[in-house]
């Protein structure tokens, strides 16, 4: 009895709250510490470090303000400012809670790290008897509940009401139902008074579903007063300035790229240092995009707002704007990867990529023949390339080298009862010519070929250094073969874009065979894809893949089997169904080994 008058005290308690003295963003910044689990700088929450933060708090307590979406990019404090707002309400403006995130793990990661322990903290007199009440996805308190789910979970978005919902990481959520988890969530808020719904999300493709429900908002950019002219801009990419910072033979100086890169005034075109950002910053608002500049053609809804930053705002070091041009460089100029330039594109800078489509046609490969003749815009013609031969076709010699190789790389991809590989030759620049291509029936014929085989030029003679076999079908005897190599010939996999390949397109694990363990390299499929049939083919990038003139119809058609297609806002790359594309992945799976011997510090 004692104990249901204690929780009747505390219910009426919590429920009597009166108006809030303090809002979000003045609350949490004088009452939340954020630990080593949940910072690298441990300290009570501070608004000048993402000033541009504070919109999104404020839009809890704006009547105005149904929804808020965030279209951003790594380091930009959204999601902290977000959690700010559940951490405030039930002692201010209480009301049931929702937190979803793509995976359940994550979600009850955030609950234990993020929530718990500060509801705990500021809100004890509030928090019921019983120990039940407080799981890794629930926190009853007297007067809401808040929970935290997995996107995919139907259950928190078929039943009960919700105060304020957060769909955090937005564009990884679970396609599997027909509707989106923000209609469902948008199901939950119908009944609620001043509900708020916070979208939040790095983007991915144009159209995606961050990127719509961004175009159907406000579309609001964080607008800084110029230190020199006090003219208020959008910082944007085209007007960050590096080219100065080159070597004497034209090379980018990476050091001077780091410590000089400079923002320049869109107005009055002075140059804007790193040291002027925090004060611009602290000093930013958010302004609507006028009509005429506008992204998509949906009108902005009404209590929707929506807002776009990228890493150019971030007070974090590792993105100033030396180290964002540095990156950018890498993937654009010194090193160009198109999943590199995507990564640059979204993570960094905020923006969607744009939607492409696109099919091997003759024409692309017949420009990779070396010999190719290029009409120039003078009239003249330009020969590119030294023409040459397979080495070998049928397992019968037939023509030298086209150069002296620095390596020569093997690739195998095993097909039911057969494999078929592509062999390359490199040069010390890493330009790539195919030698020869096989069918064989089994494991043993490969081994046999990388050990006798033998490759010549001007009279030296050239064997094949290492390889890779994919691993998807029959792993066992892939893996019994590689260890039959003795280190010439790894197991790899083609698999699906994970956090573990975060930042990079390779990694490894291991494995057992036989009681011995295996070194197995997996890949990022659709990037490594990617970068070979739209970089390396269709813009024939450097450092080029030359291609032999007597290719013929065999080998080359499987190249031209893929295709790029748009499935469910996505980007994947399919096949002619009528034709194989095995030797095509064995030309893909090439630049793995490449980016192999480029990670393990080969040069060549």
């Amino acid at each position: 009895m004692l104990l249901g008058v204690s929780w009747l005290n505390n219910f009426v308690a919590g429920s009597l709250l009166g108006s809030p003295e303090q809002g979000v963003k003045d609350w949490c910044c004088d009452h939340i510490f954020l630990s080593e689990k949940e910072t690298p700088r441990p300290g009570f929450y501070d608004i000048a470090e993402t000033p541009w933060a504070a919109r999104l708090m404020d839009a809890v307590e704006d009547e105005g303000v149904r929804e808020v979406v965030v279209r951003k990019s790594s380091r930009t404090g959204f999601t902290e400012g977000a959690l700010n707002s559940f951490r405030w309400v039930p002692g201010h403006d209480p009301g049931h809670c929702l937190y979803a995130i793509n995976s359940m793990p994550k979600a009850k990661e955030v609950m234990e790290k993020r929530l718990d322990p500060h509801l705990k903290e500021h809100w004890a007199h509030l928090m019921t008897d019983d120990a039940d009440d407080v799981t890794k996805s629930t926190f009853k308190l007297v007067n809401m509940d808040i929970q935290v789910s997995g996107s995919g979970g139907a259950g928190v978005f078929m039943e009960g009401w919700f105060k304020l919902i957060i769909l955090d990481e937005y564009e990884e959520h679970s396609q599997e139902h027909e509707d989106t988890t923000a209609d469902r969530a948008r199901g939950r808020q119908v009944t609620v008074d001043n509900p708020t719904l916070f979208i939040i999300s790095k983007p991915q493709l144009e159209g995606g579903p961050i990127d719509a429900e961004y175009q159907s908002g406000s579309q609001e950019k964080f607008h800084l007063a110029c230190p020199h002219c006090g003219e208020r801009q959008e910082l944007i990419w085209e007007f960050v300035r590096f080219d100065h910072c080159k070597d004497l033979v034209g090379g980018y100086d990476m050091e001077r790229v780091l410590n000089e890169t400079y923002v320049e005034c869109q107005h009055c075109h002075a140059e804007i240092y790193e040291e002027s950002k925090r004060a611009m910053v602290n000093d930013g608002v958010w302004i609507p995009e006028p009509d005429a500049k506008r992204e998509g053609e949906a009108r902005a809804e009404e209590g929707k707002v929506s807002l776009h930053i990228s890493d150019l705002y971030s007070l974090n070091n590792a993105v100033r704007w030396g180290r964002l041009a540095q990156i950018f460089l890498n993937a654009y100029v010194i090193n160009p990867q198109l999943s590199a330039m995507k990564w640059f594109w979204t993570n960094h800078l905020g923006k969607a990529w744009e939607i492409r489509k696109a099919v091997i046609r003759d024409g692309d490969l017949d420009k990779l023949v070396a010999g190719f003749v290029k009409r120039l815009e003078d009239g003249t013609n330009q020969i590119l390339g030294s023409p040459f031969k397979w080495c070998y076709t049928d397992r019968t010699y037939r023509c030298d080298l086209p150069m002296a190789p620095s390596v020569i790389t093997v690739t195998v991809d095993k097909q039911g009862s057969e494999l078929k590989g592509t062999v390359f030759a490199w040069d010390e620049d890493w330009q790539a010519w195919p030698i020869e291509y096989f069918r064989v029936g089994h494991e043993d014929d490969v081994l046999n070929l990388v050990e006798d085989r033998v490759y010549y030029y001007e009279g030296d003679e050239y064997k094949i250094g290492c390889g890779i076999i994919d691993s998807h079908y029959k792993p066992k005897e892939v893996y019994r073969a590689c260890v039959r190599s003795k280190g010439k010939l790894f197991p790899s996999m083609g698999m699906a874009g994970n956090a573990g390949f975060r930042g990079k397109h390779i990694k490894t694990r291991e494995d057992f065979i036989d009681g011995r363990v295996v070194i197995i390299y997996d890949y990022f499929n659709h990037a490594i894809e990617s970068d070979f049939y739209l970089n390396k083919v269709k813009d024939m990038s450097e450092p080029r893949l030359w291609l032999p003139n007597d290719m013929g119809d065999e080998w080359g058609r499987e190249l031209k089997s893929a295709k790029l297609i748009v499935k469910n806002k996505k980007e994947v790359w399919d096949k002619n169904s009528e034709v194989p594309n095995d030797w095509g992945d064995t030309c893909k799976m090439q630049y793995v080994v490449r980016e192999i011997l480029m990670s393990e510090g080969v040069n060549v």
